[in-house]
């Protein structure tokens, strides 16, 4: 009988954390959109999921939306950790309480994705979607 119920622990515990990555993996991401300047923000924190790949860019607005452009004129667009915010005059966003404006540098850890990639893509709006995605994770 011990042997029974610790089997269906097991079976259950499994089955949890599976449902638990199926749900995260494809949680709705949050789009905030001020003043026509649109961002990303992902629906779960994944600091611990981006490998510590080094990025180094600026952060433009491209067709409302906000991304990084690297030294080789390769753009992604941003997807910040969750609980980041777009400033009321759209002109900063805060991630990891680090605030950052178009215009600046970003130096901190990212991974590139492609949308197809992303649990979260039907979040996106479709302007936004015409190139590659890169999970930032400020320093």
């Amino acid at each position: 009988m011990s042997r029974k119920i610790t089997i269906t622990l097991v079976c259950a515990v499994a089955v949890a954390g599976i449902a638990f990555v199926a749900a995260r993996e494809y949680a709705r991401a949050e789009t905030q959109t001020r003043h026509g300047v649109t961002t990303i923000v992902a629906p779960f924190q994944f600091s611990h999921d981006v490998p510590d790949i080094r990025r180094h860019g600026q952060i433009e607005l491209d067709h409302g939306c906000l991304v990084l452009t690297e030294s080789d004129d390769t753009s992604y667009l941003i997807v910040w950790p969750f609980g980041a915010k777009l400033s009321d005059d759209a002109t900063r966003v805060k991630a990891d309480g680090v605030t950052y404006e178009v215009g600046d540098t970003f130096d901190g850890g990212g991974a590139v994705k492609r949308l197809d990639e992303l649990g979260y893509r039907d979040a996106i709006p479709e302007r936004c979607a015409n190139r590659k995605v890169i999970e930032v994770v400020p320093d």
